[in-house]
């Protein structure tokens, strides 16, 4: 075959790389994890002791174990122990993955090692080895037994000489699924050799690999640290104060990340720019698994003052290519690859032009070693340039008007503007269709991307479908998750055109039995609210079934585990669709007991709806106290929305097979800053905090607006409202608690000097009309939360200000949601990590079903599971997948 190629080059080294010199017995220098730190010796004392465990275990030189790592130092050395006996190691970091070997690819006979707790004695759990080196734990009563192992005896060089050393599960992009890959020892040592080469790696270095050790990118820096005798320090990934901190006191020279864990560190470092000196000694900073986007690139240099140093490479080869000179986007093949890049019929591509990347190898051998084939077809797409390749993504192509649009480049033109998205094809028979998924943790809405998009792709080349997510979902490598999102796409397509009603969907049964039901569902919300209420809850529960396809999509279904619901009393319809049609699509049966004053209605809901679920779903009128009884009584998912404190007394009853997700409340501020469109701020405004006649966890406690524009917007608030009243036949929800009424009526007797309007009382109704009130710094400080018709403005002097207030104590315990109108996207940023955030559209609209939703705020929401509790957003489906294995015998 005639390609066009690059040769490999060796990029600059700093002195000799040391990967054939004198560290024969191919171990790193030393290795840290959490406190604990293996040098020299005592590192090969603990490989020696750790390969006498495993030896006791049945593992020799013949055999194979299987390792789930933990990504810390513990799997490195036991990886390293495994492989001084010689044996064939599939790492893994879930034993389940085992499922997806094909037959044969690993032994019967494979020995399973875990360093996690194994369910049910389903491997050997070697973390007691750990104790000890530790210093955490015990001697085993062998420990005098495994310390007569001479040090000698910790040697790799027969584990590289081994056909097959080393099992890595491929992340499955390429073939769709994830399969096992075995590589020979020589293929091992070559690749480190060659990538310690190209990058200078040398034994004086410290490696942080940021990275899933089962992984290809993960494994090959151990295996890089072991050739050339480096430090290695391992430390949380999520834990972004614990990799600056692991950094500056390890001395890391080089560290390594995917894209997304960078976007978070610069995230960080925008917020505490101090913590960029604690990275001075890194010289290296590697990036891959993902392609790097331009704007990441110049981010890093902005804040890093040194670029990221781009990779290729595939489970199938190892690492394939560097970036030559840093920071460039073009990449060099390693020895010995070669690379080419084809279009369909098989002509090398020239000047410039897209097409399939291949790589082959310089001596003519086959690049991967159980295929004969001379290259190897990557699925990425890309093209050659003067500098080397340049790799566009996975390949995907969609035929439009007798032309060829490839995803890959529509992807790369997108991140090249600083729009992060990922394109699918639309895989329900429509070639010429694809979906575009934008990440936007700002949750700007759909039109502002739309033109956004628009404005970058010509007109044949712009996606049929676009969903704004918050983030993209990753898998357990790190990437972006194609799979999951094409399988979000599809389960989206679901729900469209004429076949969303099919009978032989269970969704689909659901939308129909909606549909049939529509005129008398509106009527019985009527019955308790308001028109504008009723029928802005029935589409809100139209909304969630036309999800429910995709939530199950994107997070795949749960074990069948029974639902408990403690059912809130606002929202009803769009909260029966969220808390029990959606869980009846895969729990084995769903509870819920309505709130007082509700049990009427949702008696009937259930039987209007209840029949169309898959699974049970019963109403239970008992009292709270005896439905908490029958809760505790059997393991269950349990769904609770209301104040933490009766959360708090609800979970005490619980054991540790139930998990508790709470749904709590924030203050969901309201941000109007200067330049935004004040009369849509206006309506959104009143619209949130009128809904159900102000009784809804997303209504705003408070709206701050900028001083030059806040005696603008009050006047437009208060029409906005009146307008809103009109338009519903004068009425707003009744205040059914006497509580509620009461308090709010106090709240404005107590401030009637900042009523700006409104607030007469309608005692048959229970309510009052929409009260505008002007509020002080004291009212801005903690505001009330009222769940009536209160809408409570202030003005503020500039977004610093602001910033400050939403990150008090006050704020961030309660930090549900915050609203932005024309705030700053740098500013609007710096909130995500405490609240969900939604750019110039109010928290309802900008909340997709199938997304985690809520903030970080301890009485916002949590999950409670066996004594922890996982504070953030929280999705129902993903949070029974996570922890659905756990409840009862599931």
């Amino acid at each position: 075959m005639t390609t066009t190629t690059t040769r490999p080059v060796r990029l600059p080294v700093e002195g000799p790389a040391r990967g054939d010199g004198p560290n024969k017995r191919h171990l790193p220098r030393s290795v840290a994890w959490h406190g604990t730190t293996l040098e020299g010796d005592a590192l090969r004392h603990a490989v020696a002791i750790t390969a006498a465990a495993l030896a006791e275990l049945g593992v020799d030189a013949s055999g194979t174990v299987v390792l789930e790592v933990d990504d810390t130092g513990r799997g490195i050395v036991t990886l390293l122990a495994a492989a001084s006996v010689g044996a064939g190691v599939v790492l893994v970091d879930d034993l389940a993955r085992l499922r997806l070997a094909h037959p044969g690819t690993v032994p019967q006979d494979a020995v399973r090692v875990t360093l996690r707790a194994a369910p049910g004695g389903t491997a050997h759990d070697l973390r007691a080895v750990f104790g000890p080196l530790e210093g955490s734990g015990p001697h085993p009563a062998q420990w005098a037994a495994r310390t007569e192992r001479t040090d000698a005896d910790v040697d790799l060089g027969a584990w590289f000489a081994r056909s097959r050393a080393l099992g890595i599960f491929s992340s499955g992009t390429t073939t769709g699924e994830p399969t096992l890959v075995w590589k020979s020892g020589t293929s091992l040592l070559e690749n480190a050799r060659a990538t310690a080469a190209a990058l200078g790696y040398h034994d004086d270095d410290t490696l942080l690999p940021l990275l899933p050790l089962a992984g290809q990118y993960g494994s090959s820096a151990v295996l890089v640290a072991a050739v050339v005798g480096a430090g290695l320090v391992t430390c949380s990934r999520t834990r972004l104060g614990e990799v600056l901190r692991t950094v500056e006191r390890h001395g890391v020279t080089c560290l390594d990340a995917t894209p997304v864990l960078y976007r978070a560190l610069l995230d960080e470092l925008d917020k505490r720019p101090a913590g960029t000196a604690r990275l001075d000694a890194v010289r290296l900073f590697g990036v891959g698994g993902e392609g790097l986007s331009p704007r990441l690139q110049d981010d890093a240099r902005a804040r890093l003052h040194r670029p990221l140093t781009d990779g290729y490479g595939l489970t199938q080869l190892g690492n394939v290519a560097f970036a030559s000179t840093p920071g460039r986007g073009a990449l060099t093949p390693v020895e010995p690859y070669r690379l080419a890049v084809l279009d369909d019929a098989g002509v090398p591509c020239a000047d410039g032009r897209l097409g399939r990347v291949l790589v082959g190898r310089t001596d003519g051998r086959p690049p991967v070693e159980a295929d004969p084939q001379a290259w190897f077809d990557t699925g990425d797409v890309g093209r050659l340039t003067a500098d080397g390749l340049v790799v566009l993504g996975r390949r995907g192509m969609i035929s439009r008007g007798g032309s060829l649009v490839s995803l890959a480049w529509v992807e790369a033109a997108l991140t090249a503007e600083g729009v992060e998205a990922v394109a699918v094809p639309d895989e329900s028979g429509e070639t010429a269709r694809y979906w575009l998924f934008v990440q936007d943790p700002l949750h700007r809405p759909r039109e502002v991307w739309r033109r956004r998009v628009a404005g970058l792709l010509a007109e044949d080349q712009r996606p049929d479908h676009l969903r704004v997510l918050g983030t993209l979902p990753v898998d357990s490598s790190g990437k972006v998750s194609r799979a999951r999102l094409r399988a979000l796409a599809e389960g989206l397509g679901e729900a469209q055109g004429p076949l969303q009603c099919r009978a032989d969907s269970p969704a689909g049964r659901l939308r129909a039995t909606v549909r049939e039901n529509r005129q008398e569902l509106i009527a019985l919300i009527e019955e308790t609210s308001d028109r504008a209420t009723a029928h802005r809850d029935y589409w809100s529960l139209v909304n969630v079934l036309n999800h429910a396809d995709g939530e199950l999509g994107l997070y795949t279904r749960p074990p069948r585990v029974p639902v408990d619901v403690f059912f809130p009393r606002n929202a009803l319809l769009e909260s029966f669709a969220i808390y029990c049609l959606v869980p009846s699509l895969w729990a084995s049966e769903v509870r819920l007991r309505p709130a007082r004053g509700t049990e009427t209605v949702m008696a009937r809901v259930v039987e209007l709806l209840g029949a169309a679920a898959p699974c049970p779903v019963a109403l239970d009128t008992s009292t709270q106290a005896a439905f908490v009884e029958t809760v505790a009584s059997r393991p269950s998912l349990v769904l609770f929305t209301g104040r933490r404190s009766n959360a708090e007394e609800i979970l005490q009853a619980l054991g540790e097979r139930h998990v508790l997700l709470f749904f709590g409340r924030g203050v969901n501020p309201i941000v109007v800053n200067r330049g935004a469109d004040l009369r849509a701020a206006a309506k959104d405004i009143v619209i949130s905090r009128l809904f159900n006649g102000g009784q809804d966890c997303l209504a705003p406690d408070l709206v701050l607006a900028h001083d030059d524009v806040v005696d603008t917007l009050v006047p437009l608030v208060v029409e906005a409202a009146a307008e809103y009243v009109r338009a519903n036949d004068g009425a707003l929800a009744p205040l059914l608690k006497d509580e509620t009424l009461l308090h709010a009526l106090g709240h404005l007797t107590t401030h009637a000097e900042a009523i700006v309007s409104g607030g007469e009382v309608d005692y048959r109704g229970r309510t009052f009309s929409p009260a505008v009130l002007r509020t002080d710094d004291v009212g801005r400080a903690a505001p009330v939360e009222h769940f009536a018709p209160i809408v409570t403005m202030a003005g503020f002097g500039s977004v610093g200000e602001v910033l400050d207030l939403l990150r008090t104590r006050y704020y961030l315990e309660n930090g549900f949601g915050v609203s932005l109108y024309a705030v700053e996207e740098t500013a609007a940023r710096t909130l995500c990590d405490h609240y969900m955030v939604a750019m110039d559209q109010s928290l309802a609209d900008a909340a997709t079903p199938y997304e985690p939703f809520g903030g970080h705020g301890v009485e916002s929401g949590f999950v409670a599971h066996r004594g922890g509790r996982v504070l953030g957003p929280v999705n129902i489906t993903q949070t029974a997948v996570r922890f659905g294995s756990t409840i009862g015998d599931a």
